[in-house]
């Protein structure tokens, strides 16, 4: 079986994720030092009419100028994105520098763009704080997940919190001080019962669950993981809880909170995707490779996927399952064909 891959996009400083909307076509990319991109991946092209382009800091300026510190503005820097299930919004977290002189810190914001034209939708997601608006987080945003029903945003950070947010209000709907001083990831269930969030606590990575509304945790948490967990990924039946962490992937029965045997591979890896038949695991490594698994029988599926140059650190199917999308700290995103085994 062979496997051909292209360069979407090559930048200076990494790409952090890789995102297909769950209709069609439609891939997000966050590239380090920019806001979220939008690319037809049929055409292999960017989205027509969708903002590209990284805002100048001159121009940041400029544009702030004459505006209260108090006035919440849409994520200039993303960080990591989400389509929502219906596939007609794209949630983009991340923040806006202040200005030079400025008595704030870079301030985290969740922003909703529309997906088929990249403009953005409504106000930003902001926290009942003073000085100034924010999305509550301190520090980088690290994931965003929408729930199966597309009501609720949750956003994972390096402060060490979870929270939760009404997509139609943009107001909070609930904060989660997870077992972790870093929260990495973050998941709903397919069938919404659950939220699952991955930390690195003292050392040690753990992955717990909690009611959507995050008012308590449902059953017991995963402990006893590498260092720290980066990714998580429910298969589509939710009966599996796939993770990723520094002595590789790792597959779970949800309801038994048990391992289904020892780690796929003794490679770290840091992303990981199911394809949407649930048939295939896709994780992105450490080492430069992207690795695919049979999810029922952990058979490893062909060679690994090389062309990246350092970590990568997303991979992403389209909805039909045909393609792969993977974002690399060499400062590419990538396309693959990958045909059923």
């Amino acid at each position: 079986m062979t496997f051909s891959g292209e360069v979407l996009l090559r930048r200076d400083w990494p790409v952090l994720q890789v995102a297909f909307n769950t209709a069609g076509r439609a891939l997000a990319i966050v590239p380090a030092r920019g806001n979220a991109q939008l690319w037809d991946a049929a055409k292999r092209e960017p989205v027509a009419g969708a903002s590209q382009r990284h805002v100048s800091r001159r121009k940041r300026r400029q544009k702030r100028r004459g505006r209260s510190p108090l006035d919440a503005r849409h994520v200039e820097i993303a960080e990591c994105a989400a389509f929502s299930p219906d596939g007609r919004t794209l949630a983009v977290g991340g923040y806006y520098a202040n200005s030079i002189g400025d008595p704030f810190p870079p301030v985290w914001v969740v922003s909703l763009r529309d997906a088929r034209t990249g403009a953005f939708v409504g106000e930003p997601f902001v926290d009942e704080i003073p000085m100034p608006m924010s999305a509550g987080h301190t520090e980088e945003l690290t994931c965003i997940a929408f729930s199966p029903d597309g009501e609720v945003v949750a956003t994972a950070s390096l402060d060490g919190t979870v929270r939760l947010w009404d997509v139609a209000t943009g107001r909070p709907g609930g904060r989660l001080h997870v077992g972790g001083e870093e929260a990495y990831a973050c998941a709903f269930s397919p069938d919404g019962r659950l939220l699952a969030t991955a930390t690195r606590a003292y050392a040690e990575g753990r992955v717990e669950f909690w009611t959507p509304d995050a008012r308590s945790e449902r059953g017991e948490p995963l402990e006893e993981l590498s260092e720290a967990v980066y990714g998580l990924a429910f298969s589509p039946d939710g009966r599996v809880l796939a993770t990723a962490d520094d002595d590789g992937v790792r597959l779970w029965d949800v309801a038994a909170r048990e391992p289904l045997g020892g780690p796929l591979t003794g490679s770290s890896a840091r992303g990981l995707a199911f394809s949407p038949d649930g048939r295939t695991l896709a994780a992105a490594g450490a080492d430069g490779t992207i690795r695919l698994w049979d999810a029922s029988d952990r058979r490893p599926l062909g060679d690994p996927l090389s062309g990246h140059v350092g970590p990568v650190n997303s991979v992403s199917f389209s909805a039909d399952g045909l393609l792969l999308a993977s974002a690399g700290d060499d400062g590419t995103a990538r396309l693959w064909d990958a045909p059923a085994f």
